[in-house]
Protein backbone atom coordinates (compact mmCIF):
# COMPACT_ATOMS: atom_id res chain seq x y z
CA UNK A 1 0.00 0.00 0.00
CA UNK A 2 2.77 2.43 0.97
CA UNK A 3 4.73 1.48 -2.12
CA UNK A 4 1.69 2.13 -4.32
CA UNK A 5 1.24 5.54 -2.71
CA UNK A 6 4.91 6.36 -3.27
CA UNK A 7 4.65 5.33 -6.91
CA UNK A 8 1.51 7.44 -7.38
CA UNK A 9 3.24 10.44 -5.80
CA UNK A 10 6.20 10.00 -8.14
CA UNK A 11 3.93 9.77 -11.13
CA UNK A 12 2.06 12.85 -9.94
CA UNK A 13 5.36 14.70 -9.55
CA UNK A 14 6.46 13.70 -13.05
CA UNK A 15 3.11 14.72 -14.52
CA UNK A 16 3.17 18.01 -12.62
CA UNK A 17 6.64 18.82 -13.97
CA UNK A 18 5.58 17.86 -17.47
CA UNK A 19 2.52 20.06 -17.12
CA UNK A 20 4.70 22.99 -15.99
CA UNK A 21 6.99 22.43 -18.95
CA UNK A 22 4.06 22.32 -21.37
CA UNK A 23 2.58 25.48 -19.85
CA UNK A 24 5.92 27.28 -20.33
CA UNK A 25 6.06 26.08 -23.93
CA UNK A 26 2.48 27.20 -24.48
CA UNK A 27 3.31 30.65 -23.06
CA UNK A 28 6.34 30.83 -25.36
CA UNK A 29 4.16 29.94 -28.35
CA UNK A 30 1.62 32.60 -27.37
CA UNK A 31 4.37 35.24 -27.13
CA UNK A 32 5.75 34.11 -30.48
CA UNK A 33 2.27 34.33 -32.00
CA UNK A 34 1.91 37.93 -30.78
CA UNK A 35 5.33 38.79 -32.25
CA UNK A 36 4.39 37.19 -35.58
CA UNK A 37 1.06 39.01 -35.68
CA UNK A 38 2.84 42.31 -35.01
CA UNK A 39 5.39 41.53 -37.72
CA UNK A 40 2.65 40.64 -40.23
CA UNK A 41 0.75 43.85 -39.40
CA UNK A 42 3.94 45.86 -39.78
CA UNK A 43 4.57 44.27 -43.16
CA UNK A 44 0.98 44.97 -44.23
CA UNK A 45 1.39 48.60 -43.23
CA UNK A 46 4.67 48.82 -45.14
CA UNK A 47 3.03 47.19 -48.17
CA UNK A 48 0.21 49.74 -48.05
CA UNK A 49 2.72 52.60 -47.92
CA UNK A 50 4.67 51.15 -50.83
CA UNK A 51 1.49 50.65 -52.88
CA UNK A 52 0.50 54.27 -52.26
CA UNK A 53 3.96 55.45 -53.23
CA UNK A 54 3.83 53.33 -56.39
CA UNK A 55 0.44 54.82 -57.33
CA UNK A 56 1.84 58.32 -56.84
CA UNK A 57 4.89 57.53 -58.95
CA UNK A 58 2.74 56.02 -61.70
CA UNK A 59 0.59 59.15 -61.75
CA UNK A 60 3.70 61.33 -61.89
CA UNK A 61 5.11 59.20 -64.71
CA UNK A 62 1.87 59.58 -66.67
CA UNK A 63 2.02 63.35 -66.26
CA UNK A 64 5.65 63.37 -67.38
CA UNK A 65 4.79 61.22 -70.39
CA UNK A 66 2.09 63.71 -71.38
CA UNK A 67 4.61 66.56 -71.10
CA UNK A 68 7.16 64.63 -73.17
CA UNK A 69 4.53 63.87 -75.80
CA UNK A 70 3.43 67.51 -76.03
CA UNK A 71 7.00 68.77 -76.19
CA UNK A 72 7.94 66.16 -78.78
CA UNK A 73 5.05 67.26 -80.99
CA UNK A 74 6.12 70.87 -80.59
CA UNK A 75 9.70 70.00 -81.55
CA UNK A 76 8.45 68.18 -84.66
CA UNK A 77 6.21 71.12 -85.51
CA UNK A 78 9.00 73.68 -85.07
CA UNK A 79 11.40 71.46 -86.98
CA UNK A 80 8.95 71.18 -89.86
CA UNK A 81 8.44 74.94 -89.85
CA UNK A 82 12.21 75.60 -89.81
CA UNK A 83 12.73 73.10 -92.60
CA UNK A 84 10.05 74.72 -94.76
CA UNK A 85 11.38 78.17 -93.94
CA UNK A 86 14.93 77.19 -94.90
CA UNK A 87 13.68 75.60 -98.12
CA UNK A 88 11.80 78.72 -99.07
CA UNK A 89 14.93 80.89 -98.93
Amino acid sequence: MQENKKKTEQELFVLTEENKKLNRENDDFKREEVKLQEMVQSQKDEMTLLQNKLRQQKAQLQRQNVVVDVLSKQVVSVSSYLLRFSLCR
